[in-house]
């Protein structure tokens, strides 16, 4: 997980330094344990587990601010917030499901206030695989789908090398005109 964090968070630097934004990612120090602690009992008073991936994500860092060009990957202090369940309801609302803001079904893990694109847990969906909810990322009528959120960080860092080479490949194109 450690390996995996630090590519996005260098690949997410160069993207933002190509474009020419002021913003980078920021890691957060890993969870606290007492905190830890109270996203299990969270996690348990949705009838779930913390997914194992997640928990290795926190392990390493509690969120990432910017940590792409559409959100920022909430940690602790997000989910723990007193205001949390009303963000999350809100966001919820664009996800494509009749029942999807009903009894916490859906967990906001990512979202910027600029930005249409949220990231989500469903605590309803049927595991794929031991202990990871499923992750849905994305935008109204654009969903992608990611059996963990340990598969999710694996596509955003084949979507950054994708990007990487796009942002390089018009530059080069404007240069050479």
């Amino acid at each position: 997980m450690r390996e995996l964090i630090a590519t996005l968070v260098a690949q997410q630097g160069r993207i933002f330094e190509m474009l020419q934004f002021d913003e980078r990612p920021r890691l957060r120090r890993p969870v606290h344990p007492t905190r830890l602690s109270k996203l299990e009992a969270w996690f348990a008073s949705l009838d779930c587990e913390l997914p194992q991936s997640y928990r290795a994500f926190l392990s390493e860092c509690d969120g990432i601010e910017n940590f792409c060009l559409s959100y920022h990957l909430f940690g602790s202090p997000e989910l723990l917030a007193p205001d949390y369940p009303e963000t999350c309801r809100r966001a919820a609302r664009a996800f494509p499901r009749d029942d999807a803001g009903a009894n916490n079904a859906l967990v906001l893990i990512g979202s910027d206030p600029e930005t249409t694109n949220r990231l989500f847990f469903d605590t309803q969906h049927e595991l794929l695989l031991p202990n990871e909810l499923v992750v849905f990322d994305g935008q109204p009528g654009q969903w992608e789908f990611h059996t963990s959120f340990e598969s999710f960080l694996e596509f955003r860092v084949t979507v950054n090398e994708i990007t990487i080479a796009r942002i390089a490949h018009l530059r080069d194109g404007t240069q050479s005109e």
